[in-house]
């Protein structure tokens, strides 16, 4: 069911996990983040549907990774051209390095 969710179900993934949901989890990061550097740009590595980078951008240039290229096509919806994306095949090399970091991304 978790890889369905990823690629064929992907059209439907914002009724089950809508961005306004992770309000406060992005915060969390955001103070964590703030209290682990002073810098700007985040390196998000399996971000999914960008709804946690939706929050953070007010805050952090971000870069948003993934391997599911259709959860990043959520995320270009959502985000526009506030976040750079990095395509899955980047596998195995970061496409940028970032003032801080994030990974909550499938474990499969």
């Amino acid at each position: 069911m978790k890889a369905l969710l990823y690629d064929e179900l992907v059209p439907w993934y914002r009724l089950l996990d809508p961005p306004e949901g992770h309000r406060e989890e992005a915060a969390t990061y955001r103070e964590a983040f703030e209290r682990a550097t002073s810098g700007s740009t985040l390196l998000d590595l399996g971000a999914g549907a960008g709804n946690n980078a939706y929050h953070l951008k007010k805050r952090f240039k971000c870069t948003l990774t993934d391997i599911s290229e259709p959860m990043l096509g959520l995320s270009r919806e959502l985000n526009l051209s506030q976040i750079d994306m990095a395509p899955p095949s980047v596998r195995g090399r970061l496409p940028r390095r970032g003032d801080a970091a994030s990974h909550r991304g499938r474990r499969d």
